[in-house]
């Protein structure tokens, strides 16, 4: 009997927390590019209302929050969601697992195209930017699957590397500041994270 060694590849999970479905597809987009081939990407919808919770059932993991800021104007109250942003800001900035765009992550998509550091009140603001860099007319009132894969599909890793760079212009130590956005560090920990996948030596018999 022979033996002889075999690589295999361990990817690491990491669990990406947003709260609608263009973060979902977008995470896609970044899997099919395959930009941190090391990394397996399980996107889940939550916010900062659940994202304690998402937290404690995975604490031994690596799980990120991506949080929109124009979620204080949703219903409930907005008192009560800027209250609890705030909150869930000030106990996790530390521990870099908390990444947000104000208004909404509309800002990070279209820095992949352009550098764009323009506040706005509403998703509406980005109607424009949106429409000249992905050919979307309408974006708030046209979000649909169709649209949403024609944007992904207008991103490429040398976007995103676009994307890396153009953020940086736009404030990122507060999520409280319009515009603002640290989406350049999460892609930052991912590409750490990415590098530090190790490949497990099994010994296999042979006959």
């Amino acid at each position: 009997m022979s033996s002889r060694k075999q690589t295999f590849q361990v990817k690491h999970r990491v669990y990406i927390v947003g709260d609608g479905d263009t973060e979902k597809d977008y995470f896609k987009r970044i899997a099919e590019l395959n930009i941190f081939p090391n990394i397996v990407f399980e996107t889940k919808k939550g916010n900062e209302l659940n994202f304690e919770i998402f937290l404690q059932e995975h604490f031994d993991q690596d799980v990120f929050l991506i949080l929109d800021i124009d979620n204080k104007n949703k219903p409930i109250s907005s008192k009560c969601r800027h209250t609890k942003i705030r909150n869930l800001w000030e106990k996790y900035e530390a521990e870099d697992i908390i990444f947000f765009n104000n208004y909404s992550f509309e800002l990070w998509l279209i820095n992949h195209k352009k550098q764009f550091n323009k506040a706005v009140l509403s998703r509406s603001g980005y109607n424009k930017p949106i429409q000249d860099c992905f050919g979307v007319r309408e974006w708030p009132e046209n979000r649909t699957q169709k649209n949403r894969k024609k944007i992904m599909s207008a991103i490429d890793q040398e976007a995103v590397n676009k994307a890396i760079n153009n953020i940086k212009l736009v404030e990122s130590s507060t999520p409280f500041k319009n515009p603002s956005s640290n989406m350049e560090k999460l892609m930052e920990i991912l590409t750490c994270i990415n590098e530090e996948a190790v490949d497990i030596i099994e010994e296999a018999g042979l006959f």
